[in-house]
């Protein structure tokens, strides 16, 4: 009988370029981790977002059951002073904290740059909101209360607000003489030129929905329309028609608001598909996360239908990473101005 040895693998050693090449790739596999934690750690705030959100929806939803009309809460429109301060971005948390509401802090973005809890942002004054000031009595007491919260980490505006809106339409109609939109080339030695369009563009109508955004809170601040008031009119200055794509007007946010962008009233299916289309809140974009290159470039919404959804904030975005959505910022902000070359909405066209 033949016995068959088996010979013993001798260990075979790693010349020196061996040894440095797998040493090299370890080397390169430790920075691309380090690299991706801070990606994985900021991803996990911006999902954190989400959660926020929906927490919040549901808190929104059941004050709205509970409400008169089922209406949304109004937005915040006076400080901690009893001074109007028009469209600034915040809802009145009063009508919420604490019986739907009792943790303030879930209004805070986990990934938002400027604070991390409730009283940082808006007893400290850690916002990115200009408005934020400090007041004696109110601020830097370590408590939230109401009159000190602004737009920012997230927005609400308590209008029905849409990319239904603001979205690309067919219409086509004349424009009104003022209805001047600049050029975009500039003529050495003549000055900026206007020119009228004919075609009813977005362009256009975001120049209507400037100024219509800009009479809205003038109106406020001056007392013209009651503050505390559901009912506010949102119109071209000189009282004509917004010109939307469906119907001239804009609702206050309330359970039956979709009516105004549905073809088809009687169609619940239509009005569930508009309810996940109508904007409640929506994150901050202006800090360095929607900046920076490597980072999650994208804002949470959170819908009349309670769902959340992740928008880009890429050229091209839908409301409200647009455009109307830059006004509606601007005016949270208190930095809203008129359309460049726009004086009145008589003028000439010319600034």
């Amino acid at each position: 009988m033949i016995r068959l040895r088996k010979q013993k693998a001798e260990g075979r050693r790693l010349s020196r370029w061996e040894f440095a090449v797998v040493m090299a790739l370890l080397a390169v596999l430790v920075l691309l981790s380090i690299g991706l934690l801070p990606r994985l750690a900021q991803e996990r705030r911006y999902w954190s977002c989400q959660a926020n959100l929906k927490q919040i929806g549901q808190a929104l939803s059941m004050y709205t059951n509970e409400s008169r009309g089922e209406m949304f809460p109004l937005p915040k429109v006076k400080d901690c002073n009893g001074v109007i301060q028009p469209l600034n971005g915040a809802m009145d948390f009063a009508l919420l904290y604490p019986d739907y509401l009792t943790d303030m802090d879930l209004f805070v973005c986990p990934s938002y740059d400027f604070g991390k809890t409730a009283v940082e942002v808006w007893d400290e004054g850690g916002t990115s909101n200009p408005r934020w000031e400090r007041v004696e009595g109110f601020s830097g007491n370590g408590v939230v209360d109401p009159c000190e919260v602004l737009g920012s980490p997230y927005y609400y505006y308590g209008f029905a607000f849409s990319d239904l809106m603001f979205g690309p339409w067919d219409r086509r109609e004349d424009a009104d003489p003022e209805d001047y939109v600049p050029n975009e080339h500039m003529i050495k030695g003549w000055g900026r030129s206007v020119q009228v369009t004919e075609q009813y563009h977005p362009k256009i109508h975001n120049m209507r929905f400037r100024l219509a955004t800009v009479s809205l809170a003038e109106k406020l601040a001056s007392g013209r329309i009651d503050a505390s008031a559901r009912g506010w009119d949102m119109e071209y200055p000189s009282g004509k028609a917004l010109r939307l794509p469906i119907g001239s007007s804009i609702p206050i946010l309330r359970e039956g608001a979709e009516r105004f962008y549905q073809r088809d009233i009687g169609n619940p299916g239509e009005s569930q598909v508009v309810r996940a289309k109508i904007v409640v809140l929506h994150e901050d974009v202006a800090h360095s996360r929607a900046l920076l290159p490597n980072t999650v470039r994208q804002g949470n919404v959170l819908y009349m239908d309670g769902h959340v959804e992740s928008l880009s904030l890429w050229k091209g975005a839908v409301f409200p990473y647009n455009e109307p959505g830059r006004i509606l910022r601007e005016a949270a902000a208190g930095t809203l101005g008129l359309p460049e070359g726009y004086t009145t909405p008589t003028s000439s066209g010319r600034g």
